[in-house]
């Protein structure tokens, strides 16, 4: 499985303003869209075989910071 790093699945220049510790028990409401969307995400792959960064960063960037 590839490995990618939090910062690295955001496209270039983009400003992120939170961690992964964030999406624990942060309230803001655009951590907790952007938390709630990567659960669906990870719902939808729940076997290591079928998750796909490339799916991922196309999820973070095209709908959650778009």
């Amino acid at each position: 499985m590839e490995k990618i790093s939090f910062t690295d699945l955001f496209n270039e220049g983009t400003i992120i303003k939170f961690t992964p510790n964030d999406l624990i028990n942060k309230s803001n409401n655009d951590i907790q869209e952007f938390k709630k969307k990567l659960q669906l995400f990870e719902g939808q792959n729940p076997v290591i075989a079928d998750f796909d960064v490339k799916n991922l960063s196309a999820l973070i960037n095209n709908e959650t910071f778009f």
